[in-house]
């Protein structure tokens, strides 16, 4: 993660900070190489709390805006905009001696933000890596004891209204051509309420006409896992009940997941895609409101 994206962070966690605004276009600033940068009031302000140093010590006149951020610096960021003192003793890693910031590291650790990189282990901190954002995610939920999204488990059953994802998003104006095969990924935007702990339940997939008439390729083709329906709540891929059966001369598969009432009174984002051949012909993004 660039430096300039990390300085947000500071901004957020520690409280009572000047509001970054002020410090855009403050004659001369902290650092020399931040002028006309976008982040430069966010950056001045971190620098008055003392969440960042500068990034070439010992003179400090350089934020160094544009460069990636190390495991190692954003333990500092960490320790200085959250004031953990602890260090648990010191030496919680191995790979740390002598590091400018072994210190912040271990005082990171002690506070449980972090856990290492090489789990199930986790005796290395790999101080000189640069910070992805998923790991950006970790350091920041444990640093702020967020709660863990996780997906509702999969239960098989048919309770409450369908969602049905097709038909919501046709009544808003989807006109995506279905079934095209031209390789390309139709989607389609639409919204829709639910009652807060009400069940409902989404069930799509696909069916196959003539189906004595067609060859065993392409019974196996359909069969398989190529050719699906798959969903998402949040981002977080949902397992889901997979039924097939063959009625009338039509093969169907049909894919459900339930959902129990126990969602958040928030918007929460259903991405629906079905798939032919391991590609995405129709992506359906729906935003269930979930209201009192």
């Amino acid at each position: 993660m660039r430096r300039h994206l990390i300085l947000a962070l500071g901004v957020t966690l520690s409280l009572g900070l000047a509001s970054a605004a002020v410090a855009v276009g403050f004659p001369g600033g902290t650092f020399f190489d931040d002028d006309g940068n976008t982040h430069e009031g966010a950056i001045e302000a971190i620098a008055a709390e003392g969440i960042t140093k500068g990034c070439n010590p010992a003179q400090n006149t350089n934020y160094c805006p544009d460069e990636a951020v190390t495991r190692g610096q954003m333990a500092a960021f960490l320790v200085r905009a959250l004031g953990y003192a602890d260090d648990g003793g010191g030496d919680l890693f191995i790979d740390d001696d002598g590091s400018t910031f072994e210190s912040d590291i271990d005082r990171l650790g002690t506070a449980g933000v972090t856990k290492g990189c090489n789990p199930p282990t986790n005796d290395r901190f790999c101080p000189d890596d640069f910070v992805l954002r998923d790991q950006m995610a970790s350091f920041l939920s444990r640093a702020l004891e967020l709660t863990a999204a996780v997906p509702p488990d999969r239960v098989d059953s048919t309770n409450g209204a369908t969602v049905n994802m097709l038909e919501i998003a046709a009544a808003q104006g989807c006109d995506a051509i279905f079934l095209d095969s031209d390789g390309h990924t139709d989607v389609c935007s639409a919204s829709t309420s639910v009652a807060a702990g009400q069940p409902f339940y989404v069930e799509h997939g696909w069916f196959r006409e003539d189906w004595s008439s067609q060859s065993p390729a392409e019974q196996a083709a359909f069969a398989s896992d190529s050719t699906r329906f798959d969903l998402s709540l949040n981002g977080f891929p949902l397992e889901l009940f997979e039924e097939f059966f063959v009625e009338n001369d039509e093969a169907h598969k049909v894919f459900r997941f339930q959902f129990y009432g126990n969602l958040s009174q928030t918007t929460h984002r259903l991405v629906g895609e079905w798939v032919a051949d391991d590609t995405v012909e129709l992506r359906v993004i729906l935003d269930v409101d979930v209201t009192p």
